[in-house]
């Protein structure tokens, strides 16, 4: 997180430090070490260790505890409380060092030690899972309080005089130097912990050098005082500090909450723990062969711990396997790749949840095709909304226009008779006829226009009798033949020569024939031919066909010719008059009566066919 101090030049950046690498190294030193003590008391005997000789045992009991919670705390993110319990633990083993290394005047260790306590009293602070801000690359904690410690145990070896120390009598000569090393990497490593731009630059050559002067530190101080948890402390240190900003990089490829280290973790704590336990408070020197026996005791709890550690990572990816396939599937899933096979594992947990999976997967397809068919049809259906108000839209515009060609020309032969502009009887006849024709007009409008409201509501109702279809259409052919006369266009009629029973409404019927043979007339080229046939098909129903070589009917017309409202180009009977309601009323009824009614056409210009099937009665 970063601060601006106004008034300064230069901007100050509150270092972020990370306790993940700490947590670790603390766990493991502490499990590793709390072993030995435990397995091998003996090699404590130093010095050094002159006030902790009679504690080693429970001092080795306390930092055990203390790793392997600590181990927990970093690989399972506990809950808070657990996560400080285990901190207070394993302060609790370093600060006891501390204060037994400070009885023996071995002032390094208990600087060192109290250092690292003071380090995890900073990480019982932060969360069990700490992320930097966004844009912040943050120090290590781990090598901070390494760094602290190197300073302190250095200023001593450099400041205090070893004479006064017996611990230290054996290394007058080099402790001032070793001591001055560790005072400058310290303090170096201290800083580029917490400045960010030293980090950028200096951040490997510091740890290099700060490792490598603790593995002097190893070899110079500790082994020579016979201080073997300082020797492990220093080596293990000086080893892993040049590794940590290699391992931070890559931090992101481990995953220390993953089923392997957690198996690995459970594995390692389950075989050593019972066999440290019991070789360090049950089993006497005899019995293990002594100092020696010991010693291999230790190595070989080591090496338990090692290949159980490698087997429950090698358990762990095996079991997770197939669980990372799952999740691959579901991520296939969710970007829209459904067909992904789920492979049998052999785990019957692993494999319920796979089937389970199956399911849902196939549960969630079906409900997504469903979804999608629903859309398609919502779809569909709003468009046919839109096209139908469009086209009820046009409709109102053309029925408009058909009433106000007839009401003016009502209004002009009502204002002549009403004017006395009927100068003689001839004229007023010729006015009242204007009149007759045109309600005439007016009344087949608002007959058609409440036909076509009775029918898409259900409520027309149908008189069936047994009729001759015959008679029905020449019927309309009279009624047309005015009609034809007027357009120049001569109509051909073929019906069967006896009579062809149906059970129908005659005046219905004579509707849709009438609406139809109209149509032929009024789109006939003048001088052109229409024709009206009626052919009896195998005793079960009748066809009639109603033909023109008139102006066609266009391709993208054709398909909704019958549609109520529907306004193509002007054609059909919209161009020279009309509602555009016709076709749609000689549909409806031809289906009330059990038939069907189809229209071809072989595009514009090219005439068209009506063709109209009817069933036979009985």
């Amino acid at each position: 997180m970063e601060g601006h101090s106004p008034g300064r030049s230069a901007t100050w950046v509150r270092p972020v430090l990370s306790a993940t690498s700490l947590r670790w190294w603390s766990g493991l030193f502490g499990a590793l070490l709390g072993t030995f003590m435990l397995v091998d008391p003996g090699q404590f005997d130093a010095a050094v260790y002159e006030a902790l000789q009679d504690r080693v045992p429970l001092l080795g009991l306390v930092i055990l505890a203390g790793g392997w919670a600590m181990l927990t705390v970093a690989a399972l993110r506990p809950r808070q409380s657990v996560h400080a319990a285990a901190h207070v633990l394993l302060i609790f083993a370093f600060v006891l060092f501390a204060a037994g290394f400070a009885a023996s005047h071995a002032w390094t260790g208990t600087a060192v030690y109290g250092a690292l306590a003071a380090a995890l009293v900073v990480s019982a602070l932060l969360p069990a899972s700490q992320l930097a801000p966004p844009g912040v690359r943050r120090g290590d904690l781990l090598a901070a309080g390494t760094g602290a410690a190197m300073a302190l145990a250095g200023l001593f070896l450099v400041s205090v005089p070893l004479r006064e120390s017996g611990v230290y009598s054996v290394l007058e000569g080099v402790s001032s130097r070793v001591g001055a090393l560790m005072l400058v990497t310290g303090l170096l490593l201290v800083a580029v912990q917490a400045m960010p731009r030293l980090r950028r630059r200096w951040t490997l050559a510091v740890h290099v050098a700060a490792g490598a002067t603790l593995i002097a530190a190893a070899v110079l101080v500790s082994a020579r005082i016979s201080a073997w948890s300082g020797v492990a402390l220093y080596g293990g240190l000086g080893l892993l500090l040049p590794l940590l900003p290699w391992l931070r990089h890559r931090s992101r490829y481990f995953d220390a909450a993953s089923l392997a280290t957690r198996l690995a973790l459970l594995l390692a704590g389950a075989a050593s723990l019972p066999l440290a336990l019991t070789l360090g408070l049950l089993v006497d020197d005899e019995l293990v062969g002594g100092e020696a026996g010991r010693l291999t005791a230790f190595l070989a709890v080591l090496l338990i711990i090692a290949l159980a550690a490698v087997f429950g990572i090698a358990a762990g990816r095996y079991i997770a396997r197939p669980l990372r396939r799952l999740g691959e599937a579901a991520d296939r899933l969710a970007a829209g790749e459904p067909a992904v096979p789920l492979e049998r594992s052999g785990i019957s947990e692993v494999d319920r949840l796979s089937a389970n999976f199956g399911h849902m997967r196939d549960h969630l397809l079906e409900r997504t095709r469903r979804a999608e068919v629903l859309a398609v049809e919502l779809r569909r259906r709003a468009d046919e909304l839109a096209e139908t108000d469009r086209r009820k839209d046009e409709f109102v515009a053309m029925l408009a226009h058909e009433l106000r060609n007839p009401l003016g020309a009502v209004s002009s032969a009502v204002h002549l008779l009403a004017d006395g502009g009927a100068e003689d009887a001839g004229t007023a006849v010729r006015a009242a006829d204007v009149v007759r024709r045109q309600m005439h007009h007016l009344s087949r409008l608002v007959d058609d226009l409440l036909d076509v409201s009775r029918i898409t509501r259900g409520k027309v109702p149908l008189h069936l009798t047994e009729v001759d279809l015959v008679e029905v259409l020449r019927r309309a052919v009279d009624t047309a033949r005015s009609q034809f006369a007027d357009s120049g266009v001569e109509l051909e009629v073929d019906l069967p020569a006896g009579p062809v029973r149906l059970a129908a409404d005659p005046t219905r019927l004579e509707q849709v024939f009438g609406n139809l043979l109209g149509n032929a007339a009024k789109y006939a080229q003048r001088g052109g031919r229409a024709s009206l046939t009626a052919v009896v098909e195998e005793g079960r129903e009748v066809t009639v066909r109603v033909r023109d070589d008139g102006v066609g009917i266009p391709g993208d017309v054709l398909p909704r010719v019958f549609d109520l409202f529907y306004q193509g180009a002007p054609t059909l009977d919209r161009a020279d008059g009309g509602l555009g309601i016709g076709l749609t009323l000689v549909h409806k009824l031809v289906e009330l009566h059990g038939g069907a009614v189809e229209a071809h056409s072989a595009g514009s210009d090219r005439g068209s066919e009506f063709v109209v099937r009817l069933p036979l009665s009985g």
